[in-house]
């Protein structure tokens, strides 16, 4: 039977089986089990990478409709109808992004039980501009309609454009 040899892989010397550096170059020679210790660490980080990516594209993601990463955090919000009748819309949102923001409007759509839009209204954020990880609170009123059943909120840029905008209402990651 013939006895075993490693070649090694920087010098091509041929070396004996039980060699652990090469005669001729005195580098480490890898052996099989390095070998697949190595595609076993290769395979195992690839999954995870996998398992991350999917988890990224599983996050919950306001209405907008940007192809960029998220910018803006909706951390909170309430609903209630004031003293003198309007319905009131507040709340608080965080710039996610590594720019400031300007001139940002938030956008309150009701809807009725049937989820029909029965209205619409309009306001600036309060901070202007908003840095990288700031909050702002914001406010949005409109007249009181008995239909109101529920409500969106939504954020644009000062052309009309869509911030794309992660819905974190209520989970851990929203505390300032």
């Amino acid at each position: 039977m013939a006895a075993r040899k490693k070649r090694c892989r920087f010098c091509g010397a041929i070396n004996p089986g039980e060699a652990t550096v090469c005669e001729l170059c005195s580098r480490t020679l890898s052996s099989k089990r390095h070998t697949m210790v190595k595609s076993i660490i290769g395979i195992v980080l690839g999954i995870a990478l996998i398992v991350v990516i999917y988890a990224i594209q599983k996050t919950p993601l306001h209405i907008t409709g940007s192809l960029h990463a998220p910018r803006l955090e909706l951390i909170s919000s309430s609903g209630y109808a004031s003293i003198s009748g309007e319905m009131i819309v507040e709340g608080k949102v965080r710039n996610i992004g590594g720019d400031m923001l300007e001139d940002i409007q938030v956008t309150v759509s009701w809807y009725d039980k049937q989820v029909n839009k029965i209205s619409k209204a309009k306001s600036d954020i309060y901070l202007n501009p908003v840095l990288s990880f700031q909050v702002s609170p914001f406010r949005v009123s409109m007249p009181h309609d008995p239909q109101m059943g529920r409500y969106d909120i939504s954020f644009t840029t000062p052309k009309g454009e869509a911030i794309y905008t992660r819905d974190v209402r209520g989970k851990a990651e929203a505390n300032e």
